[in-house]
Formats: C-alpha cells, structure tokens, sequence
C-alpha cells in the first residue's frame, strides 16, 4: 500500500521596517546561499500565526506583530509538497536581527535598491514578496479575520 505524503504547512514572513523588509541568508538546501524571506514549517499543535513568530524568534531573534495574510500559494513539486502562507509583520522592537548560525548565516533589512546590490543570489518568489509589499501592492487579511475556528463554525451554518 502505498504511503500518502499530504502537503505540509509553511510560513512566511514579510516583516517591514522603516521601508525596509527582512532577508535571511539560508544555509541549507534548497536556497543555501540565496538571501530569502524568513520563513519554516508548522509544528503540531500550532497554529499559523504562532508559526511565524516562532521562525522569526529562532532564526533572527525579533519579536514582531502579525498584521495580517498577504498571501498563499501552493508548490507541488519537488515532493513533499507545501502550502505557503505568506504574513505581513511589523517589528515590535528596534533591535536589528542576528543569524541563529544554523538555518541562516546573516539577516539583515533590504530597501529594494540594497536588493538589486546584493552581490548574493536573492530567492526570485523572496524578492516578489519584497517588491509587491513595499511598493504597496498587496490587501491584508487581518488578525482578527483569522481567529483559530471562526472560518469553520462559519461553514458548518451554511451546510
């Protein structure tokens, strides 16, 4: 019999700052060495916006608000496949980012220009997210339309 390989959960994150987006540089495949936004799977038990604030914790240090969905895409392969939930952020501190070392060698804020300088690789959906959201072309989902539940009890009154 075989196995089914459901897709898995990821999250990302546009986090903005004095008109600057944060950037990672990963370390592992399959954007070792290419500046990326931050970004990493779901754990069990989590739910998505904890996720993300998890990621950004771990891999660059900084605390940061959830200002809503911008965005959600699917990638199928190569296996296994993922869904990609994208977040914009604001920093709730002033504290530059620091690389954990591990997933990612540096971590730093990019204007779009800073971007185009890099003489590193950008990841080219990383550098989409960045110029659609500084550019100001995106629409929000806010917070409070994501509560955990509210999009399926609202459901189960329509069936």
């Amino acid at each position: 019999m075989e196995q089914v390989q459901y897709p898995r959960v990821a999250v990302g994150a546009a986090v903005v700052r004095d008109g600057r987006v944060l950037f990672v540089r990963q370390t592992y495949h399959p954007f070792a060495g290419q500046w990326v936004v931050p970004a990493g799977l779901a754990e069990p038990g989590e739910t998505v916006d904890e996720t993300i604030r998890r990621e950004l914790r771990e891999e660059t240090g900084i605390e940061v608000e959830v200002v809503g969905l911008i965005g959600l895409t699917s990638i199928a392969a190569p296996p296994p496949a993922h869904v990609f939930i994208i977040f914009l952020c604001r920093a709730a501190t002033e504290e530059e980012p620091v690389a954990d070392g591990v997933e990612n060698a540096a971590a730093a804020y990019f204007s779009l220009e800073e971007l185009a300088a890099l003489e590193e690789p950008v990841e080219p959906q990383s550098l989409r997210i960045a110029v659609r959201v500084l550019r100001g072309d995106y629409q929000v989902l806010p917070p409070s339309d994501l509560q955990s539940g509210t999009i399926f009890t609202e459901m189960k009154a329509w069936m």
